[in-house]
């Protein structure tokens, strides 16, 4: 009775384990993008069922090695990516979710609302969707982020509906490519309407709701007037609390004491929704009879380590993802990419470069002050390769009758 925790956790450890083997043997090398959607989504589940124990217990077997499974995840991108932009075997990522997910709901709902929760991971999303499961059919699938894994290039080209290479080709006065610069999601709305119109989905761009939630004052708003943004019959929203959270960790070290892990840190985020708007906002939809699609524009890791990165001046000062000139870091902590357009990138000149950290790794550059370094070192990041940033949910709520 006393060790009845401990032993469950062991047994659901070693149960996760041997699913994730069996996945992992079955295609070898050549595993494709459901493979490991399905070993992330085991891992999830049970993480989450046991409240974070999981994590630490499967550490403990020796024969498991995370950081190479997240090296292994890191080279399948870098293998494969090029070949999705493509259009060779392309899972679903940002620039094809409305022509694959959103059209068709809007076809076959009165009304659709897509909710993007920005920096949402899978196992966030996990602690909600008990208390949706009396109002909605859930279907959940998972899509590839871009690259970067960050707002300004996965969230524009979420509602534009093309990769950053062609939102920089088609409205090079709309998107500055400057991380850290205001508004670099300000024409989101835009894009969205053009979207819509180019895939057949609205003919009305005026009847494109779009809203941008950062609190719980504008989020009370918009629960009053829901009814008039839902007029055109379509609503995006995007709720932006995950990703202050995760960057408020990374500022306040009050907020690192109450989150110092990954499972504290969902709890953290699960406690939020509990009391927030947002669980008021999708029952109300529910009653209405609405579809609502919920995903993220990317995730978080929880970086431990670092790697050094030199280039030229210009570099920018991203901690997870740098693009400049000459840039040079280890091959085995990150991946370089020198033909950006291959990867859907801007190629707005020739010898632009874009390095991605792999795993949990932060590109450190020489000439940053340790008090910086500091400050990003045990916190939530996003820009890279791993998992966790890139595997985001997809879930399509549908109305049940009569809740």
């Amino acid at each position: 009775l006393l060790k009845s925790t401990e032993l469950r956790t062991r047994q659901a450890a070693e149960i996760v384990w041997g699913e994730t083997s069996r996945i992992l043997e079955m295609r070898g090398s050549d595993m494709a993008w459901d493979d490991w959607a399905a070993v992330y989504r085991i891992w999830a589940v049970r993480d989450v069922s046991l409240g974070g124990q999981l994590s630490e217990e499967l550490k403990s077997i020796q024969r498991v090695r995370f950081e190479d499974l997240a090296m292994d995840f890191s080279r399948f991108i870098e293998r494969n990516f090029p070949d999705w932009i493509q259009g060779r075997n392309t899972p679903l990522m940002p620039h094809n979710l409305l022509e694959r997910v959103v059209v068709p709901c809007m076809k076959n709902s009165r009304e659709t609302v897509l909710i993007v929760m920005d920096c949402m991971r899978f196992d966030q999303w996990l602690t909600m969707t008990p208390s949706l499961e009396q109002f909605f059919h859930m279907d959940t699938s998972f899509m590839c982020t871009c690259l970067p894994s960050a707002t300004p290039y996965s969230r524009n080209s979420l509602f534009a509906g093309l990769l950053p290479r062609d939102i920089w080709r088609f409205y090079r006065s709309d998107w500055i490519e400057e991380y850290g610069v205001p508004g670099l999601n300000r024409s989101e709305h835009a894009f969205l309407r053009d979207a819509l119109r180019r895939l057949g989905g609205f003919e009305r761009p005026e009847g494109v709701g779009y809203v941008k939630i950062s609190n719980q004052r504008e989020g009370e708003s918009l629960k009053r007037s829901l009814s008039q943004h839902l007029e055109g019959g379509f609503l995006a929203v995007i709720i932006n609390y995950l990703d202050h959270l995760t960057h408020g960790r990374s500022e306040l070290d009050v907020l690192r004491d109450l989150a110092p892990d990954v499972a504290s840190f969902r709890k953290l985020a699960s406690t939020w929704y509990e009391s927030s708007y947002l669980k008021d906002l999708l029952r109300t939809l529910a009653a209405r009879g609405a579809t609502v699609i919920v995903t993220s524009d990317h995730g978080s890791v929880l970086c431990r380590r670092q790697t050094p990165i030199r280039g030229a001046r210009g570099m920018s000062s991203s901690i997870r993802y740098r693009l400049g000139h000459a840039l040079n870091a280890d091959p085995k902590a990150s991946v370089t990419v020198r033909e950006p357009a291959r990867w859907g990138l801007p190629d707005d000149s020739p010898s632009k470069t874009y390095v991605f950290a792999r795993s949990d790794y932060l590109l450190v550059h020489p000439g940053m002050a340790r008090e910086e370094v500091y400050k990003f070192e045990d916190t939530f990041q996003h820009g890279g390769i791993s998992i966790e940033e890139m595997v985001v949910p997809c879930t399509v709520l549908t109305p049940k009758k009569g809740f």
